[in-house]
């Protein structure tokens, strides 16, 4: 494929040497483009294109080379840098080493460059321009069409970013005034909150308070409990001695309970302590340690031997199928769920009693206005995020005249030996195993850049995957004209670097008209001297 600038100076050319006819001018020496012919005028002295000297005219192309730069021989093979002007009449002009001239190879279409006839050339430039301008013919329907399809893919963009243009003047005063619903609705919401909050917060402090009441009159049961345990002598009082007669105070260790161990543990020393100072003072510093005593539960008798069951017989088998249907498989396993332990049941200390009626009906206040905010504040959201992604589109580069925007949201693939190749423009490029396996990111977009002449030629994606030991992966899509949207031609000319070719109508341009074809200069189109 090529680019639409290139096809268009390939066509031009082919216009100005196949097409227009020849002007004739005065006789330029051979081996002289028409473009320097003005420096070689016959009968005025010539002087050496670089400055050097002034010679006869006569001397030009007397193979013998007097300027330093050649330019006195540019029709023989005198001077060794100089250069030998094909003019190739209806093919391309070409310009060769002037050490190529009369060397017995035949190097110009038209046969110039062996003008002393010792080897006879044919003139094939015919052939060659009729071949050309086939091929020239060829591209310029190719840049046609696809120019008439940019043409409509410029008109879609404009459409498309009329109508969100349209949609950004309506959806304005719409978010205005949701705007304002939102946050009137935000302040009815706040103030019925208010006395709610109040309300569940006086109930939630009189729950807590209550559960504080709950829980100290257990463990002042459990204090009791243990006091009883501890008071072996049932005087109301435990000692130290019944202190000690406990293995669980033994904290060093060595078997036996010292009234050094109990006087840390209750961190003084004390002889007797009553109920009351055991409740207030002393459980909390040893109902860690303490033991409460293990009540043994007697396990049931196992059950009595049952005869033996014979083994089934065929009279006792027999073939009816439907005697399965008998065995459940629920009941079967129903057994197993009596081995679970299930959890405890609730009880009215786990969970905080209703609120009163009052602070329900506050709190069915609050909820129909949280309702109504939310409700409110979606439908804000939602045109709010339109409207962003309407500006986001309208300040998006889509090219000249928006030619590149039937592109958006589109994917294009393009499969090598190795890996199948993803170009989403506008946003990502990837890779990917052809065999299966995940895709690897080469990169997002970033920018547009230039490729030739055309500042949308390219576009860069940036910041992929971090390759080991390398740099980040990256892309560059160079777009070519072509008549459909595909992906092509892959390489990794640098390493982690990934160049790619995108042909699409929106690469072509428009061809120049014939009054722009006629002021070319024709400066191959001429007479010899």
């Amino acid at each position: 494929m090529f680019t639409a600038r290139r096809i268009m100076a390939s066509l031009l050319l082919a216009f100005c040497v196949i097409v227009l006819p020849v002007f004739a001018s005065e006789p330029i020496p051979r081996g002289v483009s028409r473009a320097k012919g003005s420096f070689y005028k016959a009968g005025v002295p010539f002087k050496c294109l670089d400055g050097s000297q002034t010679i006869p005219f006569d001397q030009i192309n007397d193979d013998y080379c007097d300027c330093a730069d050649g330019s006195d021989e540019p029709g023989t093979s005198a001077c060794r840098n100089g250069r030998f002007y094909c003019v190739n009449k209806g093919y391309k002009p070409e310009s060769i080493p002037s050490s190529r001239v009369s060397d017995g190879i035949c190097d110009c279409c038209d046969g110039s460059d062996e003008y002393d006839q010792k080897v006879k050339c044919e003139n094939t430039c015919i052939e060659l321009g009729r071949s050309m301008r086939e091929e020239m013919l060829a591209m310029k329907k190719l840049v046609e069409e696809g120019y008439r399809i940019r043409s409509e893919y410029a008109a879609q963009g404009k459409t498309a970013k009329l109508e969100k243009q349209e949609q950004l003047v309506s959806l304005g005063p719409k978010r205005e005034v949701l705007g304002q619903t939102k946050d009137e609705l935000m302040l009815k919401k706040e103030a019925a909150e208010q006395p709610e909050k109040a309300a569940k917060e006086v109930h939630e402090a009189w729950w807590k308070e209550q559960k504080a009441i709950r829980e100290a009159e257990k463990e002042k049961a459990k204090a009791a409990e243990a006091f009883a345990q501890l008071d072996t002598n049932q005087d109301n009082l435990v000692s130290m001695a019944e202190m000690q007669a406990r293995a669980e105070f033994d904290t060093n260790g060595d078997g036996t309970v010292s009234e050094e161990e109990v006087t840390i543990l209750l961190t003084e020393a004390v002889d007797t302590m009553d109920l009351a100072q055991f409740t207030d003072t002393y459980w909390e510093l040893i109902k860690k340690v303490y033991k409460p005593p293990v009540v043994e539960v007697q396990e049931p008798a196992p059950p009595a031997p049952t005869e033996a069951v014979p083994p089934p017989t065929e009279a006792t088998t027999g073939d009816d199928e439907d005697d399965d249907s008998d065995f459940d498989e629920d009941d079967f396993d129903e057994g197993d769920d009596d081995n679970e332990e299930a959890p405890p049941p609730p009880t009215e200390d786990n969970f905080m009693p209703a609120y009163p009626e009052e602070t329900q009906i506050l709190m069915s206040v609050a909820d129909a206005a949280r309702e109504e905010y939310n409700k409110a504040e979606k439908e804000y959201n939602e045109v709010d995020r339109e409207i962003q992604d309407i500006e986001k589109f309208l300040a998006q580069d889509l090219g000249p005249d928006d030619v590149f925007y039937p592109l958006r949201d589109q994917c294009y693939e393009y499969t090598d030996r190795e890996y199948t190749y993803k170009f989403c423009p506008f946003e990502k490029a990837t890779q990917k195993p052809k065999d299966g396996g995940t895709e690897t990111s080469l990169g997002t977009f970033t920018k547009w850049e230039a490729n030739g002449d055309d500042s949308y030629g390219s576009m860069k994606f940036e910041k992929g995957l971090h390759c080991w030991n390398g740099p980040d992966r990256s892309a560059s899509v160079k777009f070519m004209c072509g008549t459909e949207n595909k992906l092509a031609n892959g390489a990794e000319p640098n390493r982690c670097e990934y160049t790619f070719e995108f042909t699409t109508p929106a690469a072509c341009h428009s061809l120049p008209d014939d009054s722009e074809s006629e002021q070319l200069d024709v400066e191959h189109v001429h007479t010899e001297l």
